[in-house]
């Protein structure tokens, strides 16, 4: 990935507070936006789909930035804060790739160009990924085959 190329000294693990990111927030306008784009209905159901959906592409998006950055240490602290019984615990759940996107945002600029296209090309991955079904989206559309 071009995006990391240059210092691969590590970054900061802590992340800083967020005052403001450079990327829409997700939940639900991001969302209901594009199920009404695919023509699905924008239900709480079919937003907390797509939601998960995002959130998983992101976390692989997540570790290939760490590896490349060889940031070890905020691997490690993005398992921790973003494993399954944290996203269950999680006020909605459908808010973990927004989360996400604030941990990324805050640990380091390089990652700013990747969640800008993340963002970008998501619409579009999820057109796809709800085409095949009705009304009513599988709750594991990730881990649905169409």
């Amino acid at each position: 990935m071009g995006l990391f190329n240059g210092n691969k000294s590590k970054p900061a693990t802590t992340p800083a507070p967020v005052s403001e990111r450079g990327v829409p927030v997700l939940h639900p306008g991001f969302y209901a936006d594009a199920l009404q784009e695919a023509g699905k209905p924008a239900s709480q159901h079919n937003i907390d789909s797509v939601a998960q959906l995002t959130a998983i592409n992101l976390a692989l998006n997540a570790h290939q930035w760490f590896r490349i950055m060889n940031d070890d240490s905020a691997r490690a602290q993005f398992d921790s804060q973003f494993n399954a019984e944290a996203n269950s615990q999680r006020d909605p759940q459908a808010r973990t790739a927004d989360d996400m996107i604030d941990f990324l945002w805050a640990w380091s600029p390089k990652s700013h160009a990747g969640l800008h296209g993340f963002v970008e090309s998501m619409g579009q991955t999820l057109g796809g990924a709800v085409a095949p079904y009705g009304d009513v989206l599988p709750e594991d559309l990730w881990n649905s085959d169409s």
